[in-house]
C-alpha cells in the first residue's frame, strides 16, 4: 500500500533581499511513494552569522544592547584589545577606562567615547574600534515548521519574510497562520497573528511586518488526513492530504487519476468509521454528482472510497 500526499497550490514569494526559491522535496516512507507540496525557501540565505563582518558590515549605527558581545581594539596597542559582554545593567569594564554604560549607544558613538577617554589617559591619538561579535540583544527566535529553527542575530530592521528565510524557509506542513510573541516594556508579551497565505502573496506586502529584537516567531504545523481510493480507478492508493484542504468525493477520485472505462459510476461506495468505532457505508451515484443533481460530499479522515467494476 502506498501513501501519497498532495501539494497546496503554488504561491509566489518575494523577499526584500531577493526571491526565495521553491523546491519540492519528497517525504518518502518505507515502501511508499509521496509527492509533497513545494517548500518555501531553500535555505540558501545565510542563517545567524556570528562573524564581525556579518553583524556589523556597513552597520555603523548599530545600537548596542544588553548581552551583546563586543570586541574592542585599540590601534597599535594590542595589549588593550578586549572581548567583553555587555552586562545586564548595560555596562562594560575596560582597563584604563573603568566601568562605562554603553547600552543604547551607537557603535560609532562608543568608538568615539573610548578614543576620547584613552586620549585623556595619556594615550594621545588613541583610536578605538568596536566590533559586534554577537548581537544578542537583537536576536529573534524562530520555531515550528521551518527548516532550521533557532535564534538569529538580526541587527537592523528585519521583516518577517527575511527572518523566515534566515531560518531556511517554511516546511511543507506549515499552517494557516504565523504567530509572533512580542515583549512589552512591562515584561509581558502580546500575540500577533499573520495569515500565512496573505504573507506569501506578493500583493499582500502589508502582511510582511517588521520584527523587533526579542520577538519570538512560531510557525504552527497543520495535521493531515488520509483517504483510501480503490477499485476501478487509475491509481488506487492511500492519499495523505492537509487537514485545512477540504476533500470531496469527486476530488478524491480525481487524485486517484479518475475512473477506468469499466467503472460502475452509479454505485460508488463510501465507507466510514465513526467516532464510536462503528463502520458504516453508503452508495453514491457519481453521475448525479457530475450533473449537479447531488451534492459533492466532503470526506473525512480515514474514509474509504471504492469504485466497483461493471461487467456488462
Amino acid at each position: 500500500m502506498h501513501l501519497r500526499s498532495f501539494p497546496r497550490p503554488f504561491v509566489p514569494i518575494a523577499l526584500a533581499v531577493g526571491v526565495l526559491t521553491l523546491s519540492a522535496t519528497p517525504a518518502m516512507e518505507q515502501g511508499a511513494k509521496s509527492t509533497t507540496r513545494p517548500e518555501v525557501g531553500s535555505g540558501q540565505v545565510a542563517a545567524g552569522r556570528s562573524d564581525p563582518a556579518g553583524v556589523t558590515g556597513g552597520a555603523r549605527d548599530y545600537v548596542i544592547g544588553r548581552q551583546d558581545l563586543l570586541e574592542i581594539r585599540v590601534f597599535d596597542l594590542s595589549e588593550l584589545n578586549q572581548v567583553v559582554r555587555v552586562e545586564e545593567d548595560g555596562t562594560i569594564s575596560l582597563p584604563l577606562v573603568g566601568r562605562l554604560h554603553v547600552e543604547g549607544m551607537a557603535k560609532s558613538e562608543l568608538e568615539a567615547r573610548l578614543s576620547k577617554i584613552l586620549d585623556e589617559n595619556h594615550l594621545k591619538g588613541a583610536q578605538a574600534t568596536v566590533f559586534v561579535r554577537e548581537a544578542v540583544s537583537k536576536r529573534i527566535s524562530v520555531s515550528g515548521a521551518v527548516r532550521s529553527p533557532g535564534s538569529y542575530d538580526m541587527p537592523g530592521s528585519r521583516t518577517l519574510l527575511e527572518v523566515l528565510s534566515a531560518a531556511g524557509g517554511l516546511l511543507d506542513d506549515f499552517g494557516t497562520e504565523i504567530v509572533i510573541f512580542r515583549k512589552q516594556e512591562d515584561g509581558s508579551r502580546i500575540r500577533l497573528s499573520v495569515d500565512s497565505e496573505r504573507l506569501l502573496r506578493i500583493v499582500e506586502s502589508a502582511a510582511n511586518i517588521a520584527l523587533n529584537p526579542g520577538d519570538l516567531v512560531h510557525v504552527p504545523t497543520v495535521g493531515r488526513m488520509r483517504i483510501f481510493v480503490g477499485g476501478s480507478v487509475r491509481s488506487p492508493n492511500l492519499y495523505e492530504i492537509r487537514e485545512d484542504q477540504p476533500v470531496t468525493l469527486l476530488k478524491a477520485i480525481t487524485m486517484a487519476g479518475g475512473t477506468t472505462e469499466r467503472a460502475l459510476l452509479t454505485k460508488i461506495k463510501v465507507i466510514r468509521t465513526e467516532e464510536d468505532g462503528v463502520r458504516a457505508d453508503h452508495e453514491v451515484n457519481l453521475n448525479d454528482v457530475l450533473s449537479g443533481k447531488l451534492r459533492d460530499e466532503l470526506l473525512k479522515s480515514d474514509d474509504v472510497v471504492f469504485v466497483p467494476t461493471s461487467f456488462f
